[in-house]
């Protein structure tokens, strides 16, 4: 008897990294029924050869959850790939529900995320691990604030505490700039950072295997075109 197809479902193909992931899956030799999923019927992704197309509401639509759930108990989906930040993060939130029903998810653990996800914590555990990293503080009050600036020469970082990419996040010249962005937001959205002058872009791959042990790590220099790495050195 031939096994029936493994059926994943990719989101975000709008997307340049979703739509890779399409293309790892389809020129892989796994017997896959490949399902895709965007918020727009304009997104690439959705006319890709050999795949089954939905269009989802945004995650922080009230019907998300349920037009999902949905989805994936109609299609009998095995396998999700979340691709955006607000996706891993839905993820998270709702492990339990989707191991519940058997639906691997594609991500790292919710304990990992929620520590990447918070850029002062992840700098506070590097720190405690040995491993340099820039000085970090809350902006929670101006005494924080004012302790971080007399320790570190201007310019500084200041970015979210929780988010990705580069929104809200500003080079700070001088004490006045940096008291006048702060002002302009909620006290706790900020943390500042040491000034880091070196152009260069590295990011770091960990392989963990399906036991959870660890394997290896990759380190890459790249370089970034409309925030997106577009070719790296390997070390």
């Amino acid at each position: 008897m031939i096994n029936p197809p493994y059926k994943v479902l990719v989101l975000a193909v709008g997307s340049p990294l979703g739509q890779s992931i399409v293309k790892a899956l389809q020129a892989s030799r796994l017997r896959l029924k490949i399902y895709v999923a965007d918020i727009d019927d304009f997104a690439a992704g959705l006319y890709m050869r050999d795949v089954n197309s939905i269009i989802l509401p945004r995650v922080k639509d009230e019907t998300y959850f349920d037009r999902l759930a949905t989805y994936i108990q109609d299609h009998q989906i095995q396998a999700i790939f979340p691709i955006l930040a607000s996706e891993h993060e839905f993820f998270s939130r709702h492990s339990q529900y989707f191991s519940s029903i058997n639906v691997e998810i594609l991500s790292c653990a919710p304990e990992v995320y929620r520590l990447c996800n918070d850029k002062y914590e992840s700098m506070r555990r590097l720190i405690n691990a040995g491993v340099s990293a820039p000085d970090s503080t809350l902006c929670r009050d101006d005494e924080e604030v004012e302790q971080f600036s007399m320790r570190n020469i201007f310019p500084i970082f200041i970015k979210p505490r929780f988010g990705a990419s580069s929104v809200d996040i500003f080079k700070v010249s001088n004490r006045d700039q940096l008291f006048g962005i702060l002002k302009a937001f909620p006290r706790d959205y900020f943390i500042a950072q040491a000034y880091l002058n070196d152009s260069r872009d590295f990011t770091a791959g960990v392989y963990v295997s399906r036991d959870g042990s660890f394997r290896s790590t990759l380190m890459i220099e790249r370089e970034l075109k409309f925030g997106l790495s577009y070719r790296g050195s390997v070390f």
